[in-house]
């Protein structure tokens, strides 16, 4: 079948100002003879000849059934849809795994999960998604996960996160997500193959598995690569197809999760020194912060020190994420005493290389001092 192969829209009901029955779902037979009805349809009355007995059908009862039937088809013409209906579900016996309802403030959709579903939708029941929800993979409501002490274990929470098929692909809205990843585990709520690396990074996918409407964490290697925004590996639990990168969270020499706090897509680290030099740059120099942030850092944020060897020396520095002083963070100070020094809060700094900052520094006399920290980043 093709698009242009569309039948003409019913505008009509059949019958819609004739004359008609109105059809019960109840059987007729031995009520009112000759009548159609939901159960029998036209009884067998109606089909044997007149002269032995029968008797013929009624008009008005086809333009009732047809009424029905077409008034249906009208509303669908129209794009109607239908919402939740408990008298309807318990006479059907639930409604059928990939159903769609409208959602009773009609903002939307609800898809069932499960096979004879008689649960309301509207109110919280079980087996229903939102179907067709907006938002990108990943993307999340009031995510967060905290860490105190390093340990292989995590609860990552949310009131909402999006998961899909893949870039493009059907999406899904995980509500009211509770789960823990173990990084000392292998499948759902640990890694997805391996052990957990020594000193890198992990990324932490919100993963489900439409079928069984379940849900869980999944951790992948991500130090020495990007990882995608829906999971790409060959190790995907079975059932489950479709994922939302949530975090990419450090590790430490055991394989730990080190000590930090997540809050939507910032990540939290401890204070973590990625240049202390005394080298003076004149035009922005790049330099490794892969020991701080993870290749999927978009930005990052922390404080920076400068300051002279001499009193009354002044000294100035430049941070940037590119080359070209794009988004740059700036400060100068005057050392009051030999070896004075000024510390500043810094605010997130774009990246456009994976792991690279750019610096310059200069001072009047005397050796620079500088210092660089990092205490955050964002995915």
């Amino acid at each position: 079948m093709q698009s242009s192969n569309q039948p003409v829209k019913i505008e009509l009901p059949f019958a819609n100002s004739g004359a008609k029955q109105t059809i019960p779902v109840t059987s007729q037979i031995s009520i009112e003879d000759a009548r159609a009805s939901f159960t029998d349809g036209f009884p067998p009355l109606t089909r044997i000849p007149l002269s032995a007995g029968g008797k013929p059908p009624f008009g008005t009862d086809m333009n009732g059934i047809l009424f029905d039937v077409t008034a249906i088809q009208q509303w669908q013409s129209a794009g109607g849809a239908f919402k939740y209906d408990a008298a309807f579900a318990s006479s059907v016996g639930g409604y059928p795994r990939g159903a769609l309802l409208l959602k009773a403030d009609t903002t939307g959709f609800w898809q069932s999960t499960v096979e004879n579903n008689a649960s309301n939708p509207d109110t919280g029941g079980a087996g229903w998604i939102a179907a067709f929800p907006s938002g990108t993979t990943g993307q999340s409501l009031g995510l967060k996960m905290s860490i105190a002490t390093a340990s292989a274990s995590a609860t990552m929470t949310a009131d909402e996160i999006i998961v899909s098929t893949s870039l493009g692909g059907h999406t899904y809205k995980i509500p009211s997500f509770n789960k823990t990843i173990n990084l000392a585990l292998v499948g759902v709520g640990g890694m997805d193959v391996g052990a957990a690396p020594s000193s890198g990074y992990v990324a932490i996918y919100a993963i489900y598995n439409p079928a069984t409407a379940t849900s869980g964490l999944l951790a992948v290697n991500a130090t020495a690569s990007v990882a995608p925004k829906a999971y790409g590996g060959a190790n995907m639990p079975a059932g489950y197809t479709a994922s939302g990168l949530v975090s990419v969270w450090p590790t430490n020499g055991s394989g730990q999760l080190v000590i930090g706090i997540q809050i939507g897509r910032e990540i939290g680290i401890a204070t973590n020194t990625v240049l202390s030099t005394s080298t003076q740059q004149a035009s922005l120099t790049s330099f490794s912060v892969a020991a701080a942030l993870p290749r999927n850092a978009v930005s990052c944020r922390g404080d920076f020190t400068v300051g002279s060897s001499i009193a009354s020396s002044g000294a100035s520095c430049v941070i940037c994420g590119t080359p070209f002083e794009v988004g740059r963070v700036a400060n100068s100070a005057t050392s009051s005493t030999s070896g004075a020094t000024t510390v500043s809060s810094y605010p997130h700094i774009p990246i456009l290389t994976a792991q690279t900052l750019y610096y310059r520094a200069s001072t009047s006399s005397g050796t620079l001092v500088m210092v660089i920290n990092i205490s955050a980043y964002t995915i």
